[in-house]
């Protein structure tokens, strides 16, 4: 089924995309109901977490940015990676550290400070 492109994600793509960083779903062996359960639960939990934090603030699952659907996607995916069996170190994987992706997603929050580095020029 192609998807329309769209400045938006919903749950089923953030889920889907969770479950292939992770190695759970491919083309070869698509993802168990129970997977993709385990997976929808934790993407509400880092929801509410992200919120609860003040890091981002998702009002509607399924109109989420795409660039913030990426990285909410890569929390999602480091949340479910010990219980496919890696339990290799943050930052030793292709996902990012979990700082990273949270600095990543306060900088695409509107009318919050920026953490990290910033540009600046002068004439």
């Amino acid at each position: 089924m192609t998807r329309p492109v769209t400045q938006f994600r919903d749950a089923d793509w953030i889920i889907t995309q969770a479950l292939t960083r992770v190695g759970a779903d491919s083309v070869d062996g698509p993802a168990s109901a129970e997977d993709y359960q385990l997976a929808s639960d934790r993407l509400d939990a880092v929801a509410s977490k992200l919120a609860e934090l003040g890091i981002y603030q998702i009002g509607d699952l399924d109109l989420v940015p795409s660039g913030a659907a990426d990285t909410i996607a890569n929390i999602v995916a480091l949340a479910l990676q010990p219980d496919f069996g890696d339990r290799s170190p943050q930052g030793t994987s292709n996902i990012p550290p979990l700082p990273n992706l949270q600095d990543e997603l306060r900088r695409m929050t509107p009318g919050k400070p920026a953490y990290g580095p910033q540009r600046v020029s002068f004439m």
